[in-house]
């Protein structure tokens, strides 16, 4: 039934490139999530969207989606560093 779910909402959200600017933002916040399952359906379902919007829509997120996809490829998180840290100029 979640696959069956999963499939249709891809398919709304793929049919305009309408839903670009909502859409990609959602993908990332996905992407960051801790869930295995919840990251592997985000690329699915950009995947699918990308012959659907346009390279204009596409170009301002790309290199958000890079480096998304580079940490979860290197194992690696993005972390700020501590307040301490940052002040101490």
């Amino acid at each position: 039934m979640l696959q069956i779910f999963l499939h249709f909402s891809q398919e709304c959200i793929c049919a305009s490139p309408t839903f670009a600017p909502y859409a990609i933002p959602l993908f990332m916040e996905k992407l960051s999530s801790d869930l295995t399952e919840s990251k592997a359906a985000s690329l699915e379902c950009f995947l699918a969207c990308v012959g659907s919007y346009s390279p204009a829509q596409l170009e301002p997120h790309l290199k958000d989606v890079w480096n998304s996809c580079k940490q979860e490829i290197m194992g690696i998180r993005a972390t700020r560093p501590s307040a301490q840290v940052q002040h101490s100029d």
